[in-house]
């Protein structure tokens, strides 16, 4: 997709520059007095409305970035080694990559304590699945088991002031 996405910016930046120098023709012909005000006129309200929008196209490719090879690697990274990412994240980031890593949420099931998920992003799975730090276990699922916290004392039980 990000191949597809650097040609078709290429050849929008390519059919904008041939789009520029047909209006400049254009102009240089107007003034030399080749063409009359009506065909220049004419020509030049279809050269601006075709340049107007390969520039709109142009400004919609999604890809801006000056360090596109270090995002990439960057999240390369992130994916081969999600624990450690996760170990060393604050609670904004572990839900982050909470999202990242499991699409469509997770679930957990109070009765056999553990945690579900339902499906994982596929590209990190098989980034994770390639540095052989991901194990399924014998259904497929991803089960986590979970550690609840200590109950809270019953009521009416208060703890000593001394």
């Amino acid at each position: 997709m990000l191949k597809e996405n650097l040609e078709e910016e290429k050849v929008l930046k390519k059919d904008l520059n041939a789009q520029r120098r047909k209006l400049d023709r254009l102009e240089e012909k107007y003034i030399e007095d080749s063409i009359s005000q009506e065909v220049f006129e004419k020509h030049k309200m279809k050269y601006n409305a075709k340049i107007s929008e390969l520039e709109q196209r142009l400004g919609r490719t999604p890809i801006k970035s000056s360090n596109l090879d270090k995002a990439i690697k960057k999240g390369i990274d992130i994916c081969s080694d999600v624990a450690s990412v996760w170990a060393f994240s604050d609670y904004q980031g572990k839900r982050e990559l909470q999202r990242l890593v499991f699409t469509e949420g997770i679930t957990l099931n109070k009765e056999n304590r553990r945690v579900r998920t339902e499906r994982m992003n596929t590209l990190i799975f098989q980034i994770a699945h390639q540095a052989g730090v991901y194990k399924e276990n014998k259904t497929g699922a991803n089960d986590f088991s979970i550690i609840y916290p200590r109950l809270v004392e019953p009521k009416g039980v208060e703890p000593s002031t001394s």
